[in-house]
């Protein structure tokens, strides 16, 4: 059977495939706990991810790294790119200064890169319908900049831009939610 257009774009947004190239795809343990169930495992993890979620963050953090700061660089050094590069920020020197600036500032890198760190000291496999959570999560949000970017021109546009915004946001907040509270539960 030929695909159609609507399937690859469903594939790419909702798929529960690991990503093309992820090495994590080859590991062989599973998560305790899958996102979509974490709240009902770690409910207090979950409310405090939602409450206070750049604190549950730095903690989940320090958590990972065996309550040992000093292994802290900026994002684990999972999003090196161009003139980045983590360690060079002063994280040695402050390090608790620096991973509140990351929650803070860069907090969907922050929660990422601390699963990340948990699946490759643990040999977790990504779980497929975290894959499909986080996929709608991303594609939402690229639905609201686009339609943003249209509001900007076609005012008839603002409300469902607004209103796609919204949803964009409760989604991103409920599936970061679940991320930490995973991490938490493991």
């Amino acid at each position: 059977l030929e695909r159609t257009t609507e399937d690859r774009m469903a594939d790419c947004c909702l798929s529960d495939a690991p990503v093309d190239g992820d090495p994590r795809s080859r590991y062989t343990n599973q998560w305790g706990t899958g996102m979509v169930n974490a709240p009902c495992a770690n409910p207090l993890g979950f409310c405090g991810s939602i409450l206070c979620p750049c604190p549950m963050s730095m903690y989940l953090r320090y958590m990972v790294l065996d309550k040992d700061v000093s292994k802290y660089v900026c994002c684990q050094g999972y999003y090196d790119i161009w003139c980045h590069k983590a360690g060079r920020y002063g994280e040695s020197d402050c390090p608790w200064l620096c991973m509140a600036i990351e929650s803070l500032f860069c907090f969907s890198c922050s929660i990422s890169a601390t699963r990340m760190t948990i699946m490759d000291t643990r040999d977790i496999a990504p779980d497929p319908c975290d894959n499909r959570l986080i996929r709608f999560s991303n594609m939402l949000q690229w639905l609201s900049c686009i339609c943003n970017i249209l509001a900007a021109f076609i005012q008839e546009l603002d409300a469902l831009a607004e209103a796609i915004d919204f949803a964009a946001d409760v989604v991103f907040t409920i599936i970061s939610a679940c991320m930490q509270a995973q991490v938490h539960n493991e």
